[in-house]
């Protein structure tokens, strides 16, 4: 037929691989904005630090801690980081993965330890790569419980920060009342809504069809393979269920240690009032977690804190003894890194190596 007579320039015209697998230009620029602002971001906090700050102050608050209470901070510290290896555990259970709990609590400390590098490397790829190496599963499944880890935790973090802002609010001026109730409410709103769509697949192809525009070619199938196995945990209702509940009890724990180091720096403030300004405290930073930049959570800290009239020395100082607190009690972390010889780039290679390689969405569980 006259079709089949012309189908070689029919092929030469429709053949778009060469020019798919470049990166569309959107997502160069948007790569390149990230990187100025994840670097601009530490040079704006030290300056806004040097201007604003009496650091003498605020080692003489530090250093003033009774030794019962650093103890304490330190044991709800530990509580917390079984929280947490718990939560993914959850998780990796929903996506059909067994993985033992005390080599999962390994691997959360591991991660934890890295987290406090450079942020170029990220601990979520880290200990990505620990499971994917240790235990033969398929790296999209692994991401994708990590994914959800995040999405759940934002959700916990926006249920939290609504209920700070119901108790803060009347402490407020009205015009910051005004500000932080439309940036809760909206971003709680926005939260939900982006996680409706992560699950409900007309949505879901619509933006991903959006998104896949400023993405690098060699991304859409690993990014639908972690798709399908986001959905495979979406399916077990009972255990995101228990998933939600433990983590906010994950994220109360992350409040009161940041309240005792308040009471132990001589904060006198209402408990209650407190608890709603570190709420608020957690609400903005997961919202501006993507800077993933030294010095952005102190900032976020300083500002939150300051409205419910806290001094801004004393504010930074809660924030500083926290991360004091936080790096002491990951120190374990350190000693399994150097037990087990893992590394970062080896974890960087292999991930890269998956994520490059092509293929249909693929269900959740142990490579054939």
């Amino acid at each position: 037929s006259h079709t089949q007579s012309s189908s070689p320039r029919s092929n030469r015209v429709s053949a778009p691989e060469p020019h798919e697998s470049a990166n569309p230009p959107g997502s160069a620029l948007v790569s390149r904005l990230g990187r100025v602002a994840r670097l601009l971001a530490p040079v704006v906090v030290l300056a806004l630090a040097l201007v604003f700050i009496d650091f003498g102050e605020v080692w003489s608050l530090i250093t003033s801690v009774d030794r019962p209470l650093l103890v304490l901070l330190l044991g709800l510290s530990t509580v917390d980081r079984v929280l947490m290896a718990i939560r993914w555990s959850q998780l990796l259970r929903a996506a059909d993965m067994r993985i033992p709990f005390l080599p999962t609590l390994s691997y959360y400390y591991q991660a934890s330890v890295v987290s406090y590098v450079p942020p170029t490397i990220g601990s979520d790829i880290y200990r990505t790569w620990l499971v994917t190496s240790r235990h033969g599963l398929k790296t999209s499944a692994v991401l994708a419980t990590v994914v959800m880890e995040r999405v759940v935790a934002t959700l916990s973090a926006c249920f939290l920060g609504a209920m700070g802002l119901a108790v803060v609010v009347g402490s407020l001026r009205h015009d910051a009342a005004v500000y932080l109730s439309i940036g809760v409410v909206g971003i709680s709103a926005l939260s939900f809504a982006v996680f409706a769509a992560s699950i409900y697949p007309p949505v879901y192809r619509f933006g991903y069809g959006v998104l896949r525009r400023f993405l690098p070619a060699r991304l859409h199938a690993p990014l639908e393979r972690m798709h399908a196995a986001y959905l495979v945990i979406n399916q077990k209702g009972s255990l995101l269920a228990l998933n939600l509940l433990t983590t906010v009890v994950e994220h109360v724990m992350q409040f009161t240690i940041m309240y005792y180091a308040g009471i132990a720096l001589g904060i006198t403030m209402s408990p209650l009032l407190f608890f709603a300004a570190i709420a608020l405290v957690f609400f903005a930073r997961r919202v501006v977690v993507y800077l993933d930049a030294w010095g952005v959570s102190e900032v976020i800290s300083v500002l939150v804190l300051r409205a419910v009239s806290i001094e801004v020395d004393m504010a930074l100082s809660i924030s500083l003894l926290v991360h004091a607190v936080l790096l002491t009690s990951i120190l374990p972390g350190l000693v399994l890194i150097a037990r087990s010889g893992g590394g970062i780039r080896p974890g960087q290679r292999k991930l890269a190596a998956e994520f490059q390689h092509a293929g249909s969405p693929l269900p959740a569980g142990k490579r054939d």
